[in-house]
């Protein structure tokens, strides 16, 4: 089956993605969210489904048993929040984003040669 997302539902999607990543230098007031809490929102009945197959408490938390991927390690995992320790990275991490930082330019080296 093919995936048929809107652009809206894309945009949309993403801009969750960076506001979960975004490290917020300050807390949400009521009084901000507030006209947004106003509207009355109205469910499709997808989005009902989706609801009722979560259950009574849609909001619950699962606890299991956590397992790291060995591909990322706490020091590398600190990247994700953009800012560099003042100790820096460990030495693979550091020795990967050089790595990484060079791939880019040199295929940015290579796209602009050949425009």
């Amino acid at each position: 089956m093919a995936n048929s997302f809107d652009e809206n539902e894309i945009k949309a999607a993403g801009a969750l993605v960076s506001a979960a990543l975004h490290i917020w230098d300050y807390e949400v007031t009521l009084e901000e969210i507030e006209p947004f809490l106003l509207h009355e929102v109205s469910l499709s009945k997808e989005d009902e489904a989706a609801l009722k197959q979560l259950g009574d408490n849609p909001f619950r938390t699962e606890f299991g048993t956590i397992t790291e991927p060995n591909s990322v390690t706490h020091q590398s995992a600190l990247a994700l929040h953009r800012k560099r320790p003042t100790d820096g990275f460990c030495q693979s991490t550091e020795e990967e984003i050089k790595k990484k930082r060079d791939e880019l330019l040199q295929r940015l080296r290579n796209k602009k040669s050949s425009s």
